[in-house]
């Protein structure tokens, strides 16, 4: 019989909860250790649970500046914005700009959120026509968010760095040019 209701062939009871009855699995009907399918990490809820979209087709959630802030050259600069990690569920994202954002002059950097993330979702910006004013509370990115299906690694321990954060500490084989330096 599909969708419940009889107790034939069930292998756990009820036991009354407040406002209703909920069916608990008795733990000692439970094989010892789980089994593999049931033994993934618990997914939590994360900063995902509260943002949502524009509208009701939108793929990703907007960020807001955490601050004011004056763009006053053409570097790359990192914004603060109200977002902490995780995302929640297990999910990555892709930051990206809005289109809006780019129209008025503003480039954000695409970024890489990993599911394990928990500081503040850094937005790297940087400004064509400088000086650029973004006022607190600025919708100026977007997180795109999406299931990673990378196969297990090393278990390293990320928390709340970015920006590379995971690498080993080597040189970069792209060396870094100022304006001063030709290739």
């Amino acid at each position: 019989r599909k969708g419940g209701g009889g107790s034939r062939g069930r292998r756990y009871r009820r036991i009354p909860a407040p406002g209703r009855p909920r069916e608990t699995f008795v733990s000692s009907q439970r094989p010892a250790g789980g089994r593999d399918d049931t033994n993934l990490p618990q997914r939590q809820a994360g900063c995902l649970e509260y943002l949502s979209g524009a509208t009701r087709g939108s793929a990703g959630v907007d960020l807001a500046t955490a601050a004011d802030v004056t763009l006053e050259d053409d570097k790359v600069h990192v914004i603060s914005n109200t977002v902490f990690g995780p995302l929640g569920y297990g999910l990555s994202a892709l930051l990206i700009g809005r289109s809006s954002t780019s129209k008025q002059g503003v480039f954000v950097l695409p970024g890489l959120i990993d599911a394990d993330y928990t500081g503040n979702i850094g937005i790297m910006v940087r400004a064509l026509f400088p000086p650029v004013n973004i006022v607190v509370g600025s919708h100026i990115a977007q997180l795109i968010p999406f299931q990673g299906a990378v196969p297990s690694t090393a278990a390293v321990e990320r928390g709340p760095h970015g920006f590379g954060s995971t690498d080993s500490p080597t040189p970069s084989p792209f060396p870094i040019l100022g304006k001063n330096h030709s290739p």
